[in-house]
């Protein structure tokens, strides 16, 4: 039986605990597909977490520790997880604030907090769409980046330098690399999927991290964003631009196609 035999109502939660839930609900309801009808729900308890098919995390925290973990965990659950939401699905975290976080978990990716800098060095830029599964991938994708995860690896275990990242194009706060540390122990990847990248920057961030360039990417049924693609709108912007991260999203101007990659092919199995 196929995931389009299976379903005709196919449910996904936007966890609305923080963050820009809204404007992820906005772009996911857009999307239609034939012969499915996507729901979105707001997930703010657990009863509301069971009736759902995929989950996306928005950046923001969460106290819904236990079942979050169980559920991104699960294999087959299908899970977007975008800035923190990108941090929670890592195996393994830098940067952490002093006495740690919990983490996820579900990729073998390795993250730094804050890898871009702090709120005033927030920026936009262009992105290079790297999977043909995108559509339209010739046309530049907006990336949003507000305090955004940087990827130090896609494997739970990078090979560590003698000193913190330091990036060739945007620095890391001298505040931030003294915080350098992990949160916890690493969890254990749930899948051995090879990750797919799906977005990189036009530049390599830290010359220390050769995949710190990497923004998007997807591992089995997992996909994570250090940027926020629920405020990227229709347009193209000179890389590197700052932003001041108000006002920047307009209902029905969004650019869904990072959400519409998530549904069709991740939640949906269509190609």
């Amino acid at each position: 039986m196929t995931k389009m035999d299976e379903y005709q109502t196919y449910t996904i939660g936007v966890l609305g605990l923080q963050g820009a839930f809204y404007e992820h609900i906005i772009l996911l309801e857009r999307l239609k597909f034939e012969q499915r009808k996507i729901e979105v729900v707001t997930v703010r308890t657990k009863d509301d977490l069971d009736k759902c098919k995929a989950l996306v995390i928005p950046g923001g925290k969460s106290n819904l520790l236990e079942p979050l973990v169980a559920f991104c965990q699960h294999p087959e659950k299908p899970v977007l997880g975008t800035c923190a939401g990108m941090i929670m699905l890592s195996s393994k975290a830098e940067g952490a604030k002093k006495g740690g976080q919990n983490l996820f978990g579900g990729m073998s990716t390795t993250v730094l907090r804050n890898g871009f800098g702090n709120q005033l060095e927030s920026f936009e830029s262009n992105l290079v769409l790297a999977s043909k599964s995108l559509k339209n991938p010739e046309i530049p994708f907006c990336g949003v980046f507000i305090r955004a995860p940087m990827v130090l690896s896609t494997q739970t275990s990078p090979a560590t330098p003698s000193t913190p990242p330091a990036s060739t194009s945007i620095p890391i706060p001298t505040s931030q690399a003294s915080s350098f540390s992990p949160f916890d122990q690493p969890l254990t990847t749930t899948t051995s999927a090879p990750v797919e990248i799906l977005a990189t920057l036009p530049f390599i961030p830290s010359s220390a991290y050769p995949e710190s360039n990497v923004v998007a990417l997807r591992q089995g049924q997992k996909m994570a964003c250090s940027f926020h693609p629920e405020l990227s709108m229709n347009q193209d912007v000179t890389s590197g631009g700052t932003i001041d991260g108000v006002g920047l999203f307009e209902e029905g101007k969004g650019d869904e196609r990072l959400h519409e990659y998530f549904v069709r092919v991740i939640c949906l199995g269509l190609e």
